[in-house]
């Protein structure tokens, strides 16, 4: 199980993956806030049921089961709706689900809590 459902949302919005220097630098603190609140919109979109409250149950998830096609992990009716609802062109093609991603209003800007996805 992967903890922490804000990491997705940040990640998405981070568009960072590295900063490679060779400046001394000193490690921020942890971020240990909630960025969900009470929300629970990506839990109520997810099509396969993958996420919980700070969870995330990868064998149900639908981008690991569209980037692992020949993973046993991935549960039977995952696979079946992964195979309703994705296709792809060959079988090396990138392929994921951003439905999560999608509804979150986390790092939309003020007042994006208040809006519709």
């Amino acid at each position: 199980m992967v903890t922490k459902r804000e990491v997705l949302s940040f990640v998405e919005g981070l568009g960072v993956s590295a900063v490679l220097t060779s400046a001394a630098l000193e490690p921020d603190e942890p971020y240990v806030g909630d960025l969900c609140g009470g929300c629970t919109r990506c839990i109520d979109a997810c099509p396969t049921g993958a996420l919980k409250p700070h969870e995330l149950d990868i064998r149900r998830c639908l981008t690991y089961a569209a980037e692992n096609p020949f993973s046993v992990e991935v549960e039977d009716d995952v696979r079946e709706l992964e195979a309703r609802l994705i296709r792809r062109p060959t079988l090396n093609s990138f392929i994921e689900c951003t439905i999560c991603q999608d509804v979150c209003p986390t790092g939309r800007g003020p007042g994006a809590e208040d809006q519709s996805p």
